[in-house]
């Protein structure tokens, strides 16, 4: 009786000694909580990314102040209205009927993704 009892005893005693090591220690006496924070992913706006490149790469002929006359590009509410047919055009290789901006290089493909974040980020 006396040997299983000593058995006992000595059972639970390994138990608990391998219980406390599988338990992580931190240097504050708690459990330390590491922070995930998402990337931040900046929205492209139209006064402050497309507006330029219209102005510049669309220009003269989609800006009326410069002396354009054909659709206005300029502002936000002509822009939204033509944002699809803009990506799609400026998408197409010169030579190509409906390609933009006419008679004019082809933008890079950095230009032409502005264009795009800008779509599928709400146009705004």
């Amino acid at each position: 009786m006396k040997k299983v009892f000593l058995f006992a005893v000595v059972l639970a005693i390994i138990i608990v000694s391998c219980a406390r090591k599988s338990v992580p220690q931190t240097s504050t006496g708690t459990d330390a909580v590491t922070e995930v924070k998402a990337p931040v992913v900046e929205v492209t706006k139209f006064e402050t990314s497309v507006k330029s490149l219209i102005t510049t790469k669309c220009g003269p002929c989609h800006v009326p102040s410069a002396g354009g006359k054909k659709v206005a590009l300029d502002n936000l509410q002509d822009a939204q209205k033509w944002a699809d047919e803009i990506v799609k055009r400026i998408q197409m290789n010169p030579g190509d009927r409906g390609y933009m901006p006419f008679k004019n290089p082809k933008l890079s493909d950095e230009e032409i993704a502005v264009f795009k974040k800008w779509v599928k980020d709400g146009m705004n």
